[in-house]
């Protein structure tokens, strides 16, 4: 049998944050998951995880450092998967408080080994004001030049085997430069300019991208009516299929609502 993990980081969330994603990962899904979490607390927390299988993995600093909570979490992720003892068939990489699973996430990939999702094909890197001003600040002008009207690729979701997710965040953080990351403090989401910048440069040639709703479905820039809110879950409406990963659900309104109320939160 194929071993599998779901990783993700919950810096500085309490139950109410992860509820949807952790209840709706276990509705579904019965293997490994693990989650960055302070040690700081809360302790009901830690109770929580524990009542649903997920381990807790510790990720802390001091108080007065500047974090990059969105680059940060790839240096723990490295340092746990390179002491895992388990070998993993397929890692997912997951963002948190705007994920819900609809279906196991592992069950019908396609083929590669390191999978990229892409967001809603009429937008661009360049047109998306956020995704043109982390790149910018990442890479300046010229990095800006060579993504210039790219298709964006989502890091919120990334899935690959073991040793290939390892490749991508060691070449993820060798990219990530401290002198440029410690003066940015308004704004967050520069791992998503790296990994585009990785993925359209071609440094990993192993990408392969998957269309958006395929698996992943990624719906900040898809227009309300494209999505279809049914009684077996939140599907592209034109084909009816319904993706294992909604992301970004809380930006769409009928979305947002199926699934408060499939997963109500606690309080």
């Amino acid at each position: 049998m194929a071993s599998t993990l779901v990783l993700s980081a919950a810096f500085g969330y309490g139950i109410k944050e992860i509820w949807v994603f952790v209840e709706s990962l276990r509705r579904h899904y019965d293997g490994d998951a693990a989650m960055l979490v302070s040690s700081r607390g809360p302790d009901e927390l830690y109770e929580y995880l524990r009542s649903r299988n997920i381990r807790a993995i510790y990720f802390d600093c001091p108080y007065w450092m500047v974090v990059h909570i969105q680059v940060g979490r790839y240096v723990r992720y490295e340092e746990f998967l390179r002491e895992c003892p388990t070998k993993y068939d397929k890692i997912l990489l997951s963002d948190v408080n705007d994920v819900v699973f609809q279906a196991n996430p592992f069950a019908a990939l396609p083929e590669g080994d390191l999978l990229f999702f892409l967001e809603d094909p009429r937008m661009t890197i360049t047109q998306c004001p956020s995704n043109r001003q982390w790149v910018h600040q990442i890479y300046g002008q010229e990095g800006l030049t060579k993504l210039f009207n790219k298709r964006i690729s989502c890091s919120g979701t990334t899935i690959g085997v073991h040793d290939s997710i390892l490749y991508y965040i060691d070449h993820l953080l060798t990219q990530a430069k401290p002198d440029i990351l410690k003066q940015i403090t308004d704004t967050k989401g520069h791992d998503q300019a790296i990994h585009n910048y990785l993925l359209y440069t071609g440094v990993l040639p192993e990408i392969r991208t998957v269309e958006n709703g395929e698996v992943v479905y990624t719906l900040y820039h898809v227009p309300e009516s494209e999505i279809a809110v049914t009684d077996k879950g939140i599907a592209v409406a034109a084909t009816g299929h319904i993706p294992a990963i909604v992301h970004q659900y809380n930006f769409k309104k009928n979305a947002d609502a199926y699934v408060a109320q499939a997963y109500p939160r606690p309080g």
